[in-house]
């Protein structure tokens, strides 16, 4: 893990997460990057439970339900402080489509086994984690320019445990990139095995593991690993 982490941090950088200022009036203005859900003319920012009223959020082409990258810009009272805030949505990046889990047995002996060059910080979040039955992960390429194809595939659990592998399909290049990828958990439920089900859907919350390929600037070939893809609440909860 470490390994991965040292190999992309030379090579990317992250948005800019904060900026604020204090202003010669009654308040303080500033703005935040970051993941938000939407959910009428509030929105919730990832990984946590607290909701900021924003206004019409139509107009940005968001609509309840969305998982968006957004800037949101706030207005906190110097006298009453976080209480009397105003909230609103200065700039939508991008609305992240959780993509599917899948049992990967359509995938022949050779195919999707590209490698990346390992993962890279996400604003605050890090480069992995698991949240409101997604599984999150920042991955950083190589490629001629070309969208390449990631899947997560072979799901197996064991006691609290749930087992992923994260494969690619990616033409070869020396353009440089970021994308992050988010998964729908509860699609790998229906492709575990029963017992796998019944012990799995027993705990109250679950871990995730993640194998994937990477390439090792070490050992300068690919390389197979398996990181922590996090801990969250069992979306698999009976």
């Amino acid at each position: 893990m470490k390994k991965i982490l040292q190999a992309v941090a030379v090579l990317f950088a992250t948005m800019t997460v904060v900026t604020s200022c204090d202003e010669a009036t009654n308040y303080t203005k500033g703005y935040q990057d970051g993941i938000y859900t939407v959910w009428g003319h509030t929105v919730t920012p990832e990984m946590e439970d607290t909701s900021y009223v924003v206004g019409d959020v139509i107009s940005y082409g968001l609509k309840t339900g969305d998982r968006a990258l957004l800037r949101v810009k706030y207005f906190i009272d110097n006298v009453f402080g976080p209480l009397k805030a105003k909230w609103e949505v200065e700039k939508v990046y991008e609305v992240i489509e959780p993509r599917a889990i899948t049992a990967g047995d359509d995938i022949a002996e050779g195919d999707y086994d590209s490698y990346i060059l390992g993962i890279a910080d996400f604003l605050y979040y890090g480069p992995v984690w698991a949240w409101d039955g997604l599984q999150n992960i920042n991955v950083a390429y190589e490629c001629d320019g070309t969208a390449p194809e990631f899947r997560m595939v072979a799901p197996e659990a064991s006691n609290d445990t749930l087992y992923l592998s994260l494969v690619s399909r990616i033409k070869s290049g020396d353009e440089r990139y970021v994308k992050l990828l988010s998964f729908d958990l509860d699609d790998a439920y229906p492709l575990l095995g029963n017992d796998e089900r019944n012990s799995i859907s027993r705990y109250d919350s679950i871990y995730t593991s993640i194998n994937l390929r990477y390439y090792d600037f070490d050992e300068e070939a690919p390389v197979d690993a398996n990181i922590i893809g996090g801990k969250l609440k069992n979306p698999f909860k009976k």
